[in-house]
């Protein structure tokens, strides 16, 4: 059972570890200690505290640690014994970073997404790792190419699923940009000769 400060410890050395580490750059128990104690509620934390957050955060598979091996004198028998000691901490991401990659990329390459939506799904993948991983994201071209809003394209994709699900016809039309005579760039909807607005129908089975 734990106390209520022990579940915070654990939480925020947790957080720690999901921000400032990885595989590559592991933290030591001293390099946690040094980045709880920059909260002054944690000026005094104990070693012997931080180290048992740290074993229960890897007994949990949030954490991982690399092992050592160390002989040391049994005191009972007084023969040596060879034991395991776990150091260098890091955070377990969900996804590795090949893995995030493969998501971004789709998400950079997605013709149906807007500039800010891209932005937010791409930094909500971000977060799900530590400061060292370098997403694409500085590749990102600003124009949408769309003339959707995030709600609008949402909307479209909701509205599709219930038709999927409801085994219905989908009724839509096509918008281009046209030019006027003061040689305005105008976004409307592709129409008929007889200037009725052109609609399509289709059966919708898979996104």
């Amino acid at each position: 059972w734990m106390t209520l400060h022990e579940r915070v410890l654990l939480l925020d050395v947790l957080d720690i570890l999901k921000k400032h580490s990885n595989e590559q750059h592991p933290f030591t128990q001293k390099q946690v200690i040094d980045k709880l104690q920059e909260d002054e509620h944690y000026e005094f934390v104990q070693r012997k505290t931080v180290k048992h957050a740290l074993q229960k955060l890897r007994d949990y598979g949030f954490v991982d640690a690399k092992a050592y091996s160390r002989n040391v004198k049994n005191q009972q028998t007084g023969e040596i014994e060879e034991i395991t000691v776990y150091r260098d901490y890091y955070y377990k991401p969900p996804f590795s970073e090949q893995e995030l990659h493969l998501l971004i990329d789709g998400i950079l390459f997605s013709k149906h997404a807007t500039y800010s939506m891209k932005q937010a799904l791409i930094e909500k993948l971000e977060n799900l790792t530590s400061e060292h991983f370098k997403s694409r994201k500085s590749y990102m071209i600003a124009d949408d190419g769309i003339g959707l809003t995030d709600a609008q394209l949402f909307q479209n994709i909701r509205k599709l699923n219930e038709a999927m699900s409801a085994s219905k016809k989908v009724a839509f039309s096509y918008n281009r940009y046209v030019v006027n005579a003061r040689y305005e760039l105008l976004f409307e909807q592709e129409k008929t000769r007889d200037g009725q607005v052109r609609q399509y129908v289709i059966n919708p089975y898979q996104m």
